[in-house]
């Protein structure tokens, strides 16, 4: 969310008389414990059963070896 508007939501909350922000407050209440389903993966991925931790790991490792490699070649030149 961008701050502009973020200010502008928190400027509207405090211009509402307790009654009404109660009212929110319930609503954002109620809303709140309800998590987004996630999209189903698709393409090369989805066959796998695994999240977006795992595939960082194994980029990041990737890229750890890569970097390892290119050091003992620069190393050897």
């Amino acid at each position: 969310m961008n701050a502009r508007l973020e200010q502008n939501i928190i400027e509207q909350l405090h211009q509402l008389d307790d009654a009404h922000l109660h009212k929110v407050l319930e609503f954002i209440e109620q809303i709140k414990p309800q998590s987004p389903e996630l999209p189903k993966i698709t393409g090369l991925f989805a066959h796998l059963n695994v999240d977006d931790t795992e595939l960082d790991k194994e980029v990041a490792q990737l890229k750890c070896e890569r970097q390892n490699s290119l050091k003992l070649l620069s190393d050897t030149l």
